[in-house]
């Protein structure tokens, strides 16, 4: 009798599985309610000759017109029943009906393949779908055989040579040796749209769990990996088999590939050789991969609603893993910073038009805002039934394919509540929710009770159905409600106990929403995701970035040189610059940081454009940069990175504020009696401090005195000390010197330092202190910003100023600091009356203004190193250490103190500075005051109004007036006057010469007595409208 061999019983064995199919293979798989196709797949693969050839036999479902993909194969005999047929193939497939009768079709093809090249560091180049084969194995994905069009069932046989160790979806391997040759069968009883095949000289080890095979296929040299990955893909098994399930297959690897890939498919997952040693894979994305065994290895996608698969997925994996570390809120925090990073009005699509990642904007869609979307729904319908559903959609749509409506039925119905409206917004809508909050004044009520009334606003077209976290923080805790928000407007009334402190909607980020530029870091992200965005080359070391640039080209960057770019543009883009900027760029960029060797990268705010960002990249050479080209995309979230050979030394998240936040009143603040101290023992305290901040309100005379006090003291312990004032101007200087020299008088002094036109303060307040500083020749340094400059940024952008201007404000500028400007961005929001009608403009101009303080106070330190500083400033300058004391210590890292004067209702908070003295109230000196308001016109001085009851009433003054002289002085502008009246004592009288205009006579010249001067009851002030 002749013998059978082993190739003839499992080409019997084939057949007989094509001829017969199993009536349970037939019911799990025809669940979708039509015949499903039966497929096997034969094939020889020639790693001589890198082609792969063989024969699909194909049990075609009946009476329905099935299509066949044949893309990138050459086809020989194709048969249908034992006759030769020559189907039209169009777009790479074709099209047949089988009848009753007719039903097997066989295709005879092969495919050849292409050496593959290598990279400059002899790795090879291809990427994750690609097909390839090489002498040292091959990785088949797609488009190696002929498949059918939607789900069938395959049943794979492979030859190759017997040194390689093969895998392909399967529940069971069988493998049988014939000489050199290695004939693999691949048992996978379930429906799939087409298999795949990867072999390689493969260790392959191998643990058995709960009945379920756990391999690691591992190229010799990383086969000390293995054991990691089966620990961990068995407690991945675990998790997800008590939240879903059973796992479907009775098999699960863990298969190493020569290519970067991050890839899973029923039964395994493919990982690259480099991606596998990252430490970090087998907490991640190992089990990200493992999930898909449910979800889209299992349970097919529709992609005709969209792709929920990755959404789901990211969720349960990727931001499960950081919710049980605790991270949950930073997790979604960062989702939404990818999305806004990302999503461009270019680039936007709704989640039901995710179908695959092809970018960064598509994963941020369907990764990112579809995690949100399962979260949220969670929130919805609550914990327990969301777990409940997803077992349910898992055990129904088993090895079935299903879609986004099939999910919304699901969870519909375990939640026994209609979900339409909420898929309906999340998924066909390309835009996100936009809220904001505005309040209007508390309302005392009975027993101590408070009612506060809030108006949540959506900013979008269209409002959203939101449900709403919301955070109240109270004298007593924090309060959590969920506010339903359906329309664009909604109101919110507030009633509790005690004292309202605050109140945040959605800090922990619960909300697929846009994030308010306060929660928005500057990141790497943001400029990777600009739809506008530049970079500048050095003028000199350029050939270091050369081949970054092809790089960021690449990447949609444009180059610009320094001398070509606009503010306009400025203004618009975001911006990379290389290397040393050049100086008119510098005033962005402000202090940079760098090493000696690697490469530092930092973000920040483009101080001129609020919703882009401004980075800057030095390197020490260029090997430097091109080590960390291709892992640049995947550090997004940071805002500083630093490299040293291509590896991440350094990384940082510029910090932001949590959720839209409304400050209601400060918390109530004391301190114990016993811990109330002297002024004596904190100047004692204050001695060694090289600068001294010394806050103010400016109107206040007691603030002051307080500061006047200060300087005495440290004075009077024999201290070298200067005084810094910012109500004098850096111009202005020689004529602040010439004062406290004796050389001009103190009227020349206040003329000719324009202090009456640039300071709107009465000079009274600050004259104790440079008299004090006159008598004990004590410096004292004009500090600030020419008026002239930091207006025309205020009102237009540091864009507007001209060459000329840039000369005069510091090189070294840092917009890093975000609590600033939350803060300055709640002054402004409070006050918004004024020129400055734009914040970013407001903000670049105070940043301006302490800059240049902290560079006036260096550089005489620079100059007077054995001088101790006193540095006067209004509070705002001063608290936190935001203002001036950063900016000054950024420069010269001195020991220094801040102190706050509060003398009323000021709120203190612990940051807010070293000390707080309390001083008693000084009454103010006389001021003499008219009582009127005056205006500027063809330079003309008008009196706008007089007041009723004032001075000037009663000495028979009138609106309309013009101002000639006062005490044969002649008025030529507004400081004239003030000037004048300055010297005015208590009980002086003056003579004004006016002339008065008359529409229908001639108009008169009068001379009035006014006086004499006597204290106001209020305080009149002179000003320029």
């Amino acid at each position: 009798m002749k013998k059978i061999s082993c190739f003839q019983l499992l080409f019997l064995f084939l057949l007989t599985f094509l001829a017969a199919p199993d009536s349970l293979a037939w019911s799990e798989v025809n669940k979708n309610g039509y015949n499903m196709p039966m497929v096997g797949i034969d094939v020889t693969l020639d790693m001589e000759t890198l082609r792969i050839k063989g024969t699909a036999s194909m049990e075609l479902p009946k009476g329905k017109p099935a299509r066949i993909n044949v893309r990138d194969l050459k086809l020989g005999l194709i048969t249908l029943e034992g006759q030769t047929i020559n189907p039209l193939i169009e777009d790479d497939s074709f099209s047949i009906l089988a009848s009753h009768e007719k039903r097997l079709l066989k295709i005879q093809f092969h495919r050849d393949f292409k050496s593959l090249s290598s990279g400059v560091d002899g790795k090879s180049t291809h990427t994750m779908k690609d097909n390839f084969m090489d002498t040292k194995g091959f990785v088949l994905l797609d488009g190696w055989c002929p498949t059918v069009q939607g789900l069938a069932r395959y049943e794979l046989k492979a030859s190759m040579p017997s040194e390689f160790k093969a895998i392909s979806e399967a529940d069971a391997i069988k493998t049988e040796y014939i000489g050199k040759t290695g004939i693999h069968v691949f048992e996978f009883p379930h429906a799939r749209t087409g298999p795949s095949l990867v072999a390689g000289p493969y260790h392959v080890s191998t643990q058995l769990h709960k009945g379920i095979e756990i391999a690691a296929y591992f190229f010799p040299e990383d086969k000390g990996l293995a054991g990691r990955y089966i620990d961990k893909s068995i407690q991945y098994l675990d998790l997800y088999e008590d939240l879903l399930g059973p796992y479907p297959f009775r098999r699960f690897a863990i298969v190493e590939n020569r290519a970067p890939t991050g890839y899973g498919l029923p039964t395994y997952t493919l990982f690259g050789q480099e991606v596998v040693k990252l430490p970090f894979i087998v907490d991640t994305s190992l089990g990200h991969e493992i999930l898909h065994s449910w979800f889209g290895n299992s349970v097919y996608v529709d992609l005709r609603e969209g792709n929920w698969s990755e959404g789901l997925t990211t969720y349960l994996a990727d931001y499960l893993y950081e919710d049980q570390k605790g991270s949950g809120s930073d997790y979604r925090h960062r989702l939404l910073v990818d999305y806004q990073s990302y999503v461009n009005k270019d680039k936007a699509m709704s989640l039901g038009q995710f179908k695959f990642r092809t970018d960064r904007a598509s994963k941020a869609v369907g990764y990112g805002k579809g995690a949100m979307l399962f979260h949220m729904l969670k929130q919805e319908i609550g914990e327990n039934t969301f777990d409940s559903a997803l077992k349910r959609f898992v055990f129904d749509y088993r090895f079935k394919i299903a879609s986004w409506s099939d999910l919304k039925t699901v969870f519909s119905d375990t939640a026994n509540k209609d979900l339409s409206a909420f898929f309906e917004q999340w998924l066909k809508r390309k835009d996100v929710p936009i809220l904001t909050m505005s309040k209007e004044n508390v309302t005392y009520l009975d027993m101590g009770t408070q009612s506060q009334k809030l108006t949540i606003y959506q900013q979008t077209e269209r409002p959203y159905s939101l449900s709403v976290p919301m955070v109240i923080q109270t004298t007593s805790g924090e309060i959590s409600r969920i506010i339903k928000v359906k329309a664009k407007t909604e109101s919110v009334d507030i009633e509790i106990k005690g004292q309202l402190l605050g109140v945040t909607l959605d800090p922990d980020y619960h909300l697929m929403r846009k994030l308010d530029s306060s929660e928005f870091p500057p990141v790497l992200s943001r400029l990777l995701g600009s739809g506008h965005k530049f970079f500048v080359l050095p003028s000199q070391d350029s050939e270091i970035y050369d081949k970054f640039a092809v790089f960021l080209k690449s990447l949609g960057f444009e180059e610009k040189k320094d001398d070509c770019l606009t503010d306009m543009e400025l203004s618009k883009v975001d911006l990379l610059i290389m290397g040393d900027p050049a100086p008119r760029l510098k005033r962005l960029t402000g202090g940079m940081p760098g090493q000696d060797s690697g490469v530092v990268i930092t973000v920040r705010e483009n101080p001129i454009n609020s919703t882009g960002v401004l980075a800057y990249i030095r390197a020490s050479s260029s090997k430097e940069t091109e080590l960390i080209l291709r892992k640049l995309s995947h550090y997004g979230r940071y805002s500083k990175l630093i490299f040293k050979d291509g590896k991440l030394m350094e990384k940082h998240t510029a910090s932001t504020q949590n959720g839209i936040s409304l400050t209601m009143q400060t918390e109530i603040m004391g301190i114990a009696a016993s811990d109330l101290s002297p002024i004596n023992r904190i100047i004692n305290e204050l001695s060694e401090k090289q600068v001294i901040y010394v806050g103010e309100r400016h109107d206040s005379f007691s603030h002051h005195m307080a500061q006047l006090r200060i300087i005495q003291a440290l004075n009077v312990h024999d201290r070298k000390i200067a005084v810094g004032m910012e109500m004098f101007q850096l111009p202005f200087q020689d004529v602040l010197d010439s004062y406290l020299v004796g050389q001009i008088d103190e009227k020349t002094f206040l003329k000719n330092s324009e202090y009456l036109k640039r300071w709107s303060y009465d000079y009274n307040l600050y004259r104790p202190i440079i008299e004090y500083c006159k008598e004990n020749d004590i410096p004292v340094l004009a500090l600030n910003l020419p008026a002239e400059i930091s207006k025309k940024v205020a009102k237009n952008g540091l864009a507007s100023l001209s060459d000329e201007d840039l000369k005069r404000v510091p090189v070294d500028l840092d917009w890093s600091n975000t609590g600033y400007k939350i803060r300055l961005r709640e002054i402004f929001e409070e006050h918004p009356a004024g020129e400055v009608k734009n914040f970013d403009t407001f903000y670049q101009a105070q940043v301006l203004w302490d800059e240049t303080m902290a560079q006036s106070v260096h550089n005489y330190l620079s100059n007077n190193p054995d001088r101790q500083m006193v540095v006067l400033a209004g509070n705002g300058h001063i608290a936190f250490g935001d203002g001036i004391p950063s900016r000054i210590y950024r420069r010269g890292n001195y020991d220094q103190a801040t102190i706050i004067i509060n003398t009323n209702s000021e709120s203190l908070q612990h940051e807010m500075a070293d000390f707080f003295l309390f001083s008693p109230f000084v009454p103010p000196p006389f001021s003499a005051k008219l009582g009127v308001i005056l205006g500027q016109e063809d330079n003309r001085v008008v009196l706008k109004k007089v007041m009723h009851n004032s001075l000037a009433e009663e000495s028979g003054l009138k609106p309309g007036d013009l101002l000639l002289s006062f005490d044969g002085e002649p008025v030529e502008d507004i400081s004239d006057l003030k000037l004048a009246l300055l010297f005015k004592k208590q009980g002086d009288t003056s003579i004004i010469k006016v002339k008065r205009i008359k529409k229908l006579a001639h108009d008169k010249v009068l001379e009035l007595t006014t006086g004499p001067f006597k204290p106001a009851k209020m305080s009149y002030h002179h000003s320029h409208r």
